[in-house]
C-alpha cells in the first residue's frame, strides 16, 4: 500500500487531527464493511466466481480503511508516513531514482517488519475445528517461512560483501528486482498488519487463517 494515499482513503486532509480520523474511519467503516458493502455491491445475478471476486475486493477495500487508520492515528507511524511522502514528492520533482543505499535501508526495515510479524503468527492458537477447507495454523506458518525466504534471498543479493571492484549500483538486475520486491512485501506486510488487527477486534481465528492465506498466495504468485 506504499502508493496509496491513506488521507484520501479516510476522505480527510493531511493535517485532520486524531478525532476527525476517528469520525471519519467510523463512518466509512460502518459503510463499507464487509458484512454490509457484500449486500449492497451485490447485483441480480453474478456467477460464483464473480460473487468471490466482489467480496474479495470489498476485503481489500475494508483492509485499506483500518490500515489507514492504524497509521494515522499512531504518532509514530504518521509521522514516518509523512515524511516518506514527502521523500517521495521530493525525489519526483527532481527526477533522482531512489539510490542503493536506500534500497538496502528499506530492505533492512521490512527484514524487521517480518520478522516481528512471524512472531506474532506463531503465538496465534490452531483452529477451532478440523476443515478440510480452511487452512491450518501450520500451512499458515508454512507460507510465512516461504516468504522470509524470498526476502531473505532478495536482500541477500544486495547486501552481500562485495569484491572491492563492486558497487551495488552497478548490479541492476538485483536492485531493480529488490524495489520491486519491497513494493510487493510491503503491502504484504501492511494487509497482514490489518488482518490481525481485525482478528484482535471482531474477525474469528478460521476466518483469519483464510484471508492469511489469500494474502501469502497473492504474493507467492506475484
Amino acid at each position: 500500500m506504499s502508493s496509496v494515499n491513506l488521507y484520501e482513503v479516510l476522505g480527510v486532509s493531511s493535517d485532520a487531527d486524531e478525532p476527525s480520523i476517528e469520525r471519519a474511519f467510523k463512518d466509512i467503516s460502518l459503510k463499507l464493511h464487509p458484512d454490509k458493502a457484500n449486500i449492497s455491491t451485490a447485483p441480480g445475478v453474478e456467477t460464483e466466481a464473480e460473487r468471490e471476486a466482489r467480496q474479495q475486493r470489498n476485503h481489500e477495500i475494508f483492509v485499506k480503511i483500518i490500515y489507514a487508520r492504524n497509521i494515522l492515528t499512531d504518532r509514530v507511524k504518521r509521522r514516518s508516513y509523512d515524511q516518506e511522502r514527502r521523500r517521495k514528492k521530493l525525489l519526483g520533482s527532481t527526477g533522482h531514482q531512489e539510490d542503493s543505499a536506500e534500497t538496502i535501508r528499506r530492505l533492512k526495515k521490512l527484514t524487521l517488519k517480518v520478522n516481528n510479524l512471524l512472531g506474532s503468527f506463531r503465538e496465534l492458537r490452531p483452529q477451532s475445528r478440523t476443515s478440510l477447507t480452511l487452512p491450518g495454523h501450520l500451512e499458515i506458518i508454512s507460507l510465512f517461512n516461504r516468504v522470509v525466504s524470498i526476502h531473505a534471498e532478495v536482500t541477500n543479493r544486495v547486501t552481500k560483501k562485495p569484491p572491492s571492484s563492486y558497487s551495488p549500483n552497478n548490479d541492476k538486475p538485483a536492485m531493480r528486482d529488490a524495489k520491486t520486491h519491497i513494493l510487493l512485501i510491503g503491502a504484504l506486510v501492511s494487509e497482514l498488519d490489518a488482518l490481525l488487527d481485525q482478528h484482535k477486534t471482531y474477525v474469528a481465528r478460521d476466518l483469519l487463517y483464510y484471508n492469511l492465506r489469500a494474502a501469502f498466495s497473492k504474493f507467492l504468485n506475484s
